[in-house]
């Protein structure tokens, strides 16, 4: 009978021992594959870059953007915080490779592992492609190194994207936006990671990062660019212009780009640069306990019923960022919340998108978040 059972204690210890030996080779193929996804990240960027050149320089035709706006872009009285865009959530992040995909579905088999291996398969188009879908709000997630330059990607073991260097995505963003020289607004929210494991040159983002992004932004998008100095304007302060209902026209910021801090460790330290916020290139963004704050301009709550109960920020003509859905999860009663809470920036990881023959088709189960079009002026 002890044999019997050493024999079998033996075996569970050799299924265990083999189980967790295919795991870390998982694992370690996904680590070794993530370190050589830098290098093909920037060679398919410089690669998109050129083929985008290549189509602008042909018969490019802009984007008719009343085909994507559910009122009339003829109306001039419409102000910029009246508008609800139509945004993705990690914007620059593509078919993540199979090491990952597999790792992440294995791990999801652990009982009590925190891991839905239903996010390996979290994709999304090109930057420029989605903003032809009617996408006027983009989500860069960015990374600083040691040499000044900036990153755009979510974090070692997942670091596919669409386009690798932050300036390169930036060009792009200039490339489409001067093609389509009468597009909706675009507003672009940053959000600095946290490095917890400083590989390579990577460095923590701090605020003198902060400055050095904010050079970044203003030398590649030049004229493009509308800065919270332009648009707080003769005001005192970004209270002021709220309580005058004092938002830029519509009308005036057709053409232009934004760009908003996501909140994160240097919020604090990138306002007190200059705490009007007029010398800044971003607009910082702001949790509920700033709503108060001579300079908020931007506020996240990524809840939209939560948003409905905050009534004050449509008070306060404060622009919201919120998101109809959360991948891999959505809900008709959560767009539904998203769709009537009167977020200016509505962020969906299930937006709109072609189905090419040649590529891979988006199914979701029949969900696309739409909002009647990427531009919607909410009822008063």
């Amino acid at each position: 009978m002890r044999h019997v059972l050493a024999v079998v204690s033996k075996g569970i210890l050799f299924f265990i021992l083999t189980v967790l030996a295919l795991y870390l080779l998982l694992a370690l193929t996904a680590f070794v594959t993530a370190l050589f996804q830098v290098r093909r990240n920037a060679a398919d960027q410089d690669r998109r870059m050129s083929l985008l050149r290549e189509k602008y320089s042909s018969s490019y035709t802009p984007s008719d953007e009343q085909r994507i706006a559910s009122f009339p872009l003829s109306d001039a009285s419409i102000r910029l915080n009246e508008v609800s865009f139509l945004a993705t959530h990690n914007s620059y992040q593509p078919r993540a490779g199979w090491p990952y995909r597999t790792l992440l579905r294995a791990l999801s088999l652990i009982p009590k592992v925190p891991v839905d291996g239903r996010l390996a398969g979290f994709e999304m188009d090109g930057l420029t492609e989605q903003l032809e879908h009617g996408i006027r709000s983009l989500e860069l997630d960015v990374q600083a190194a040691g040499d000044g330059k900036f990153s755009v990607t979510h974090f070692l073991l997942d670091n596919r994207s669409s386009c690798q260097d932050f300036e390169t995505a930036l060009e792009e963003l200039k490339l489409w936006s001067v093609h389509n020289p009468r597009h909706l607004p675009l507003i672009v929210l940053i959000e600095p990671k946290e490095i917890k494991f400083a590989l390579g040159n990577l460095r923590s983002f701090d605020a003198d990062c902060a400055m050095a992004l904010d050079g970044v932004i203003r030398s590649v998008m030049g004229d493009l660019l509308l800065t919270p100095g332009e648009t707080v304007g003769e005001y005192e302060s970004f209270a002021a212009m709220r309580a005058d209902d004092g938002w830029p026209l519509l009308e005036d910021c057709r053409g232009r780009v934004l760009f908003v801090l996501h909140p994160c460790s240097v919020t604090e330290d990138y306002i007190e640069l200059d705490r009007s916020i007029r010398t800044q290139a971003m607009f910082p963004c702001l949790r509920y306990g700033g709503i108060h704050e001579e300079y908020a301009s931007f506020i996240l709550d990524n809840n939209p019923k939560s948003v409905t109960e905050h009534p004050e920020e449509a008070a306060l003509r404060l622009m919201v960022r919120t998101r109809a859905d959360d991948y891999p999860d959505f809900s008709a009663e959560r767009y539904a919340d998203a769709d009537r809470c009167g977020a200016q920036i509505v962020t969906t990881d299930f937006p709109p998108r072609d189905s090419r023959a040649e590529e891979h088709t988006y199914s979701f189960d029949g969900y696309t978040a739409r909002l009647s079009g990427s531009a919607s002026r909410p009822e008063n």
